[in-house]
């Protein structure tokens, strides 16, 4: 072979290298990377622990950081542990949202697990516009990829509380809703906790009332009393009744008459009609006339009684409610007996408990505590007792007397909900 055949395959090689170097300094560098979706979902699970058999309160946010406007509707697929069309529980659509440079946040509440613990929770999203169809699966490669939320242990026992604000920062909530953030909680009357407390001993977790509070902006409270039944209690403060329509108030009363606790802190200054007629239906009774409700010309509530800064605790249907006086300083109101009056109302404890004092719920084991109340003790064959409740009202956690909130189920009246 002559020198000029052998050299051919060389420069055939770098002929193409020159090629492929010219193509690529005319090629731009996205295309030569993966492609990045333009828009991503992550959802935040607002409850902790212990909320597996309700409703679910989520935030979604969306990633969109590109400076062109993009408006749609956001599509979620909700699958009760198997992505299949058996385990569809529905599509829920959220119309009408308008994307454009920044990350959007908002506040849902999903449907209840049909399974119970140890299964898959299956989110799966799309955003659509009038062009196109953008999955927000995590895997560009497959579209049809679902986002988790795990179960929780049914034994994990918690309350959730939904502390909303009508500020623009409802993150930051304000001394007094600070102070019922933390003084409402259950658990603050647990004997166990305060024996923990005391000692160097630990305290499992298994023997707490796991007590949580998740700030809500006032405006995305939902429509549909079903999805209230989230939560244990709701607080509404810093200016959240005011900020609240008319679709919002009518589902808080739905939900409080089916077994719901809420507690009002009115401390607004825009107050209106609707407002108002809301309060007077919770509060005011033909039997009891010293207590009377009415807006000053600021739209600030006016409390009539013969009662200074009065707390006023009514039954509401299966519900409680709770109106609390607009005070600077609640801490120095509500405290020892008023406080544990207070807790013990919102949270259906039985009249006979030492909550109502502002003293820890009763340590004694159920037997001790049948046989203090004069009840009838039957002794069984396998060596345990058969023992009323002391409290009269089922099962109680270590003797406290909690009464267990009424289950609250109402039928879906949300248009944008389907499957």
């Amino acid at each position: 072979m002559t020198k000029s055949g052998r050299d051919k395959p060389r420069r055939i090689h770098a002929l193409a290298m020159v090629i492929l170097l010219i193509v690529a300094a005319f090629v731009p560098s996205t295309a030569m990377a993966e492609v990045k979706p333009p828009l991503r979902m992550r959802l935040e699970h607002r409850s902790l622990r212990g909320r597996s058999g309700g409703p679910i309160p989520v935030r979604i946010k969306l990633e969109y950081n590109l400076p062109q406007m993009m408006e749609g509707d956001l599509e979620l697929k909700i699958y009760n542990s198997d992505q299949t069309p058996e385990d569809l529980i529905a599509v829920m659509t959220y119309e009408g949202i308008v994307l454009q440079s920044n990350d959007y946040f908002f506040d849902v509440v999903l449907p209840p697990f049909e399974h119970s613990r140890n299964r898959q929770y299956l989110v799966e999203g799309w955003f659509v516009t009038d062009k196109e169809r953008i999955s927000l699966s995590r895997d560009p490669k497959n579209p049809f990829e679902t986002t988790e939320l795990l179960s929780i242990n049914p034994w994990d026992r918690a309350t959730l509380m939904c502390s909303v604000s009508g500020a623009a920062d409802f993150q930051q909530p304000s001394d007094n809703r600070r102070f019922l953030n933390s003084s409402l909680r259950l658990n603050n009357y647990n004997p166990l906790e305060q024996k923990r407390q005391d000692s160097d001993v630990p305290l499992i977790d298994t023997v707490r009332v796991q007590d949580h509070a998740t700030s809500w902006d006032a405006i995305e409270l939902p429509e549909d009393p079903l999805q209230l039944c989230s939560f244990d209690l709701v607080l509404l403060a810093d200016g959240a009744l005011s900020r609240l329509d008319a679709a919002q108030l009518t589902a808080l009363t739905t939900w409080v008459r089916a077994g719901g606790s809420l507690c009002v802190l009115p401390d607004d200054r825009s107050l209106k009609g609707p407002h108002l007629q809301f309060l007077q239906t919770m509060f005011e009774r033909s039997d009891d006339a010293d207590l009377h409700l009415t807006l000053n010309d600021d739209g600030e509530l006016v409390v009539i009684s013969s009662r200074n800064s009065p707390v006023v605790n009514r039954m509401f249907g299966l519900g409680r409610v709770t109106l609390l006086p607009a005070v600077d300083e609640m801490s120095s109101i509500l405290k020892d007996a008023a406080l544990g009056e207070v807790v013990a109302h919102l949270w259906k404890v039985h009249k006979a408990s030492p909550i109502r004092q502002g003293k820890p719920w009763s340590g004694l084991n159920p037997v001790e505590a049948a046989k203090r109340a004069g009840m009838q003790i039957t002794p069984l064959p396998n060596g345990q007792f058969q023992v009323p409740d002391p409290g009269g009202y089922g099962q109680s956690s270590f003797g406290g007397g909690s009464r267990s909130q009424q289950s609250c189920w109402m039928k879906p009246g949300s248009p944008r909900i389907s499957g």
